[in-house]
């Protein structure tokens, strides 16, 4: 479906994660805006999608990377849930302003971000008259959300989320639009409840210049509400919020908790779960010890291995999405039930019955996210998309050292030495842990190794990339870096191997003459998680 010829805008569209900014873009992406290539799929706590590119949120992650606080502990693609300071800026490049400039070229486009709150001002130079709709929820039913979110995403986890940090985060996002963003263009500003009724819809369709897709919200899939007490700032900033979307804060009357169910009950989908993983062993290391269907789709999509029949399995999944929704929180209702009040009353068979249901159920949902995921990452590679590296260098080499203090001082000095100057690359360096050992005494040793190599202390931008890197995924990274230095060993066949297959250009340094260098006391710097590294007095 393509917007009619009356269209006039394309959109941004604002707020923190979990108020409804997903519901906005996939209205309008039914209707036909653009909302980027290779949208992120459906997955149970967005059932019907996020219409959220990897393109849009990487280049925004990029911008954020250089300016989130270190006390954050972010690593890549968390910072979706940063707190940005009052008067801290992003600061663009000429390589982000040709990314920026690509986004936009496919017209008419709808993106959604929720680090648009503070990137925004990136954008406006690219974006013409678009327009620029503000979503926002209650913000403790927002917050309840996003601390769910952390607790069920594997990449999330390392947040250690609470509820409090999540309302800090609403805050500074939408306390940046308020003070900073809205006086500037033309804006729109909406209620979650507002959506889901035809005044809220109209408003919007008059708002973008083209009918929408009205019929894609879903009253149902509005899960909880609060009536909570509010911080202060929290309070004032969402009264702001919703007087610009005249909205008046209904807050519902929060639900008598639910009972506490016994640790020690078993329910149809644990018992599910064991039984699926003894029959397909290649997914019993990966299911068992998962005991809900999002813990499950995670552990699947984290073990899909790459395909060569992607239209096949394409094919596969065509007509199952729409579907899949239901299906999934019918396995959810089922596989919640608890067989001790069964089999208590003689029921056994009901009870296995019950079983056999939501295994077959699960059989099928496992092979359908892993269709899915293999999909997506054969998707990735084909299309090129770099693999997220938090630096802005204006080049990048990548190495895979020995992680071991005399190795790496020599490594230091023979490859590393000569690309020391007043425009060094920045240096990413491979850690595995199932290779490297902790991750903590590494990084120990490569202070050490760099503080005898380089008595001086030049300043040197390291990049750690610690996290998995799938077999599939490699030439994703060989497209973020410039070139790649040869392990010092020639015997080392594991690391030559996996830079090999990163794609990007194996080099070794050691023959040219080092490049000046700026004595400037400055430290080594690492950017896995933005904190400067200690330095050992020599």
């Amino acid at each position: 479906m393509q917007p009619p010829e009356s269209f006039v805008r394309n959109v941004l569209i604002l707020g923190s994660g979990r108020s409804g900014t997903s519901m906005v873009a996939g209205m309008l992406a039914d209707a036909g805006w653009f909302v980027g290539a290779r949208p992120y799929p459906p997955r149970s706590s967005n059932p019907k999608g996020f219409f959220e590119s990897p393109d849009v949120n990487g280049v925004n992650e990029l911008l954020l990377s250089e300016v989130v606080p270190a006390s954050e502990r972010m690593g890549p693609w968390q910072r979706w849930l940063a707190w940005l300071p009052e008067g801290v800026e992003c600061a663009s490049s000429p390589r982000v302003e040709r990314r920026l400039a690509q986004l936009v070229a496919q017209k008419p486009w709808c993106f959604k971000d929720p680090r648009l709150c503070y990137t925004l001002p990136m954008w406006r130079p690219h974006i013409g008259n678009a327009g620029l709709v503000c979503v926002f929820r209650d913000p403790a039913v927002t917050a309840r959300s996003i601390v769910k979110e952390c607790a069920q995403e594997d990449y999330l986890a390392s947040l250690r989320m609470t509820e409090e940090r999540a309302l800090a985060a609403w805050t500074a996002m939408y306390r940046r639009i308020l003070d900073r963003h809205r006086h500037e263009g033309e804006w729109l500003f909406l209620n979650y409840e507002q959506l889901l009724d035809a005044s809220g819809q109209r408003r919007l369709e008059e708002f973008v210049g083209a009918p929408i897709s009205r019929a894609f919200p879903q009253a149902e899939l509005r899960r909880t509400h609060s009536e909570e007490a509010l911080p202060e700032g929290v309070a004032r900033a969402y009264g702001e919020l919703c007087e610009l979307a005249g909205h008046t804060a209904e807050r519902r009357a929060r639900r008598a908790p639910l009972p506490a169910r016994q640790s020690e009950a078993r329910t149809a989908l644990q018992l599910a779960v064991e039984q699926l993983a003894a029959r397909r062993p290649a997914l019993r290391a990966s299911l068992l010890g998962a005991s809900t269907p999002e813990a499950i789709e995670q552990r699947v999509r984290a073990s899909a291995g790459a395909t060569s029949n992607v239209s096949e399995d394409r094919a596969a999944l065509d007509g199952r999405w729409p579907s899949l929704a239901l299906w999934e929180r019918t396995l959810r209702e089922l596989g919640s039930q608890e067989l001790g009040a069964l089999e208590a009353t003689g029921q056994s068979a009901a009870a296995e019955a019950l079983v056999g249901a939501v295994r077959g159920a699960l059989a099928e949902l496992v092979d359908i996210w892993q269709r899915e995921e293999r999909i997506a990452r054969h998707e990735r590679a084909v299309a090129g998309v770099p693999w997220p590296i938090a630096s802005r260098a204006a080049r990048r080499v990548l190495a895979w050292p020995v992680w071991e203090s005399e190795a790496l001082e020599a490594f230091l000095r023979a490859r590393v030495e000569p690309l020391l100057g007043p425009e060094a690359p920045a240096l990413c360096l491979r850690h595995d842990a199932a290779h490297d050992g902790g991750v903590e005494a590494a990084l120990a040793a490569l202070e050490r190794a760099y503080a005898r190599a380089f008595p001086e202390a030049p300043e040197l931008e390291v990049v750690l990339l610690q996290e998995p890197i799938p077999r599939d995924e490699l030439a994703r990274v060989g497209l973020a870096v410039d070139a790649a230095l040869e392990p010092l060993a020639d015997t080392d066949n594991l690391r030559r191997a996996w830079l090999l297959g990163t794609g990007a250009p194996l080099r070794r340094e050691d023959n040219g003459a080092p490049l000046r260098r700026e004595d400037n006391g400055a430290p080594l710097r690492r950017e896995d998680n933005g904190a400067p590294l200690r330095r050992d007095a020599r």
